[in-house]
């Protein structure tokens, strides 16, 4: 199967939260399942480990396990898996399952992490490496509703990050925020994303945009 993937050119650096050990949530789930302590968390932070900047990954259980639970027994990294998709006392799942027509699908090829914005914070020049959206509708902390559902409605003189516009011209320079709230400054269209140019002179082709 061709999954829909691409490299992204940024860096890649994960921050995690430590409110992540005193969450009642996992408490309560771990405790229920008898996990052992902190087994579901260390498996939900591995899991943004291999995430994209927008909470996104390949949902590859051979995979997943080599990178986040080697140490463990198989069936019991993907059980941890299977929990952490089950969800909390409140059904709300901490990972999404889905497929490449963006629908729930509980043997899909992608998984999303639903608490992306809540746990995690990733450098704004990051790209998205799935481009398919999780039909949950949380977004991450680089993307917003109106960039990645309304692009269509976006004019030639609205400012902001938006990284699946496609009337943009590949290597042109455009005055724009390389990320939602920032100041205007001077960002090459490359790769679907806004970067400054200082830090991608290499792929410019087109300075006319300044014009």
């Amino acid at each position: 199967m061709q999954h829909k993937l691409k490299r992204s050119k940024a860096p890649k650096g994960r921050y995690f939260s430590p409110e992540i050990f005193t969450d009642t949530e996992f408490l309560l789930a771990e405790r229920q399942h008898q996990t052992g302590w902190g087994a579901l968390r260390m498996a939900h932070l591995g899991v943004m480990a291999n995430a994209d900047a927008y909470g996104r990954f390949e949902w590859n259980e051979p995979f997943l396990y080599i990178h986040i639970g080697s140490r463990l027994a198989r069936v019991k990294f993907k059980r941890l898996l299977h929990l952490l998709a089950l969800g909390d006392s409140k059904g709300k799942p901490w990972l999404c399952r889905y497929n490449e027509e963006g629908e729930f699908d509980p043997n899909g090829c992608y998984g999303h992490v639903r608490t992306w914005s809540k746990w995690q914070s990733v450098h704004e020049r990051e790209g998205w490496r799935i481009g398919v959206k999780c039909p949950c509708g949380e977004v991450g902390i680089n993307e917003s509703d109106k960039n990645e559902l309304d692009t269509e409605k976006n004019t030639s003189g609205e400012t902001g990050y938006s990284p699946h516009r496609t009337d943009y011209i590949e290597g042109k320079v455009y005055m724009k925020s390389p990320f939602p709230g920032g100041k205007e400054i001077r960002a090459v269209w490359h790769d679907q994303g806004w970067y400054p140019v200082e830090h991608m002179l290499e792929f410019v082709t087109d300075w006319s945009g300044l014009e």
